[in-house]
């Protein structure tokens, strides 16, 4: 098969899309955003739906031939660099772009002059458009105690040695988890069919996809009816809310709930949401913003008044689509253990987390106050 013919058709996905968490479709689409989830969550039970692995893989890596057939192994924001200066075509060009922005990544250099040579190998010379993934390791990996285990960077994976997976590790010099492929340069990425005509064999880079068996997910009626009538309790003031942000010019609240949110992950716990937002607004909004919706105490402003109901149930809702997707990951975590790949953040079972469906009705199963806490701690 030529490694040209195995590619999906295009998808409308892009290399700078993000994946949405189901919990912040209230915030990004509203009631509709929050039954959407619901629905999609829900449809995990009948077992029809794409799942693939998130790999906590470092760093995103685009790697393949360029219009001339040079090889070119890049980082996301060098191949995405408008002037062109960081889509290099050898491991020394790759140094030297640091050297010339004032950037010193030597924990990565070693691995980059490892790959090129493998990659060099694998990649045809008559291939055109790049491969889109994140490195999972580089250099020789020895079992110990039955498993070959790597760190790329805040998920430590074990994978059984004596494994398909693990026989292909012990022939290869790297790992590369790979998600996409891009035809050239400022073109959508495309979902791959398998690895897209890479070698499975691990020799002389183990590539790895996402893809994984529809798990088996049992989601109670009463878990889902739950959360439904939350969003029924506030679907009239929350509908009214976002409404009244858009007259009041006052939509900067939506992206400060983001930013709350983070250090709410940050802190290590979604208590007192409603609460701690009044708190975080006084000290992240402008005079005029303030006395306009918080008020004072003799004149209450708008979040104190009209708007009370419908940021209340922002947050309860926000909180009750987060406790159902962590149902749902939690039972996938629980079957992916005693499998021969095992993940682990920590001493917390489970992957970084799970794309689910495909195209622009995708979202992501990740455990906030797990691995993304993990993940800030270790990265910040």
């Amino acid at each position: 098969m030529k490694i040209t013919e195995v590619f999906a058709p295009p998808a409308a996905t892009i290399l700078k899309e993000g994946i949405v968490h189901p919990e912040d479709a209230i915030w990004t689409d509203g009631i509709d955003g929050a039954k959407r989830s619901v629905a999609a969550l829900s449809a995990m039970s009948r077992g029809n739906q794409l799942i693939t692995i998130k790999w906590d893989g470092f760093p995103a890596l685009v790697f393949g031939r360029n219009v001339d057939g040079e090889l070119m192994v890049t980082d996301k924001h060098m191949f995405e660099k408008k002037d062109g200066s960081g889509r290099v075509t050898s491991a020394q060009a790759f140094q030297q772009y640091d050297v010339n922005r004032g950037a010193d990544r030597s924990d990565l250099y070693a691995k980059i002059n490892l790959l090129w040579p493998a990659l060099e190998s694998i990649i045809p010379a008559n291939f055109r458009g790049f491969y889109f993934g994140d490195l999972l390791y580089a250099g020789r990996l020895q079992a110990t105690d039955g498993y070959y285990v790597f760190r790329p960077n805040t998920v430590t994976y074990r994978v059984k040695a004596d494994s398909p997976e693990g026989e292909r590790i012990g022939n290869s010099i790297a790992g590369i988890a790979v998600h996409s492929f891009i035809p050239g340069v400022g073109e959508p990425d495309q979902p791959l069919q398998g690895l897209g005509g890479l070698p499975a064999d691990g020799n002389p880079v183990w590539f790895v996809t996402g893809e994984m068996p529809a798990p088996r997910v049992k989601i109670a009626t009463t878990d889902t009816s739950a959360v439904t009538q939350v969003i029924d309790q506030y679907a009239d003031h929350v509908t009214g809310f976002l409404a009244d942000l858009t007259t009041l010019k006052a939509k900067g609240i939506i992206g400060l709930a983001s930013k709350y949110i983070t250090s709410k992950i940050t802190a290590g716990n979604f208590d007192n949401m409603l609460e701690g937002f009044y708190d975080y607004l006084a000290n992240n909004l402008s005079d005029a913003a303030k006395n306009k919706l918080l008020g004072s105490a003799d004149q209450p402003g708008y979040l104190y008044q009209q708007g009370q109901q419908g940021l209340q149930g922002m947050f309860a809702i926000w909180v009750a689509l987060y406790n159902l997707k962590i149902k749902v990951k939690q039972q996938i975590d629980a079957q992916q253990a005693s499998g021969n790949i095992q993940a682990y953040t920590g001493s917390d079972i489970g992957h970084e987390g799970y794309v689910v469906g495909g195209g622009a009705d995708k979202f992501k199963l990740i455990d906030r106050l797990g691995f993304s806490r993990a993940n800030f701690a270790k990265n910040t």
